[in-house]
């Protein structure tokens, strides 16, 4: 649907993931959509994997997946994932000088005036190189469409500054 959509603009799909703005334009896409929190949450989600947008059908050994909220974009993803990163405990060095508990504290700081999460609200810390990606995830009913997260903070893991905040605004 979003290539005919950009196709009846005259506009030309975004390139392969190789083009440095292939993700960029996603993102400035998403800003149109009456989900804008979903859509960029599923671009966010290709980029931190390398995946392309889904276009008719996914290679051998690969399968389409999507977030399930309303304007997420649609992905090939491999059938066999990868193990994510272990959540480190609490007070252990995540990768550079800051530790989880750090990370988690400056990532609440980042989103206290812009967004509310429950206070049981489930926190995920993960290592990406030399970035350290703090999301505050949602729990939706079994069956329920809607975010994967409340909001997801981007700190330097050696300084600890904020890089990037994806998020619902209230």
């Amino acid at each position: 649907m979003l290539l005919f959509l950009l196709a009846a603009l005259g506009r030309a799909a975004p390139a392969a993931p190789e083009d440095p703005d292939y993700y960029t334009r996603l993102f400035e896409d998403c800003k149109k959509k009456g989900s804008v929190s979903c859509c960029m949450a599923s671009v966010r989600r290709m980029k931190d994997n390398g995946f392309k947008l889904f276009e008719k059908s996914c290679p051998k050994g690969s399968v389409k997946d999507t977030l399930n909220c309303e304007d997420s974009h649609a992905w090939c993803k491999p059938t066999e994932e990868a193990p994510r990163p272990a959540v480190k405990p609490a007070g252990k060095k995540v990768r550079g000088p800051i530790t989880r508990q750090k990370a988690v504290a400056l990532a609440k700081k980042a989103i206290e005036k812009d967004v509310s999460c429950p206070p049981d609200t489930p926190i995920e810390v993960e290592n990406k190189g030399s970035r350290v990606v703090v999301t505050f995830k949602t729990r939706l009913p079994p069956g329920t469409r809607g975010p994967d997260y409340h909001a997801r903070v981007t700190l330097d893991a050696a300084t600890g500054r904020v890089l990037q905040v994806l998020g619902n605004q209230d």
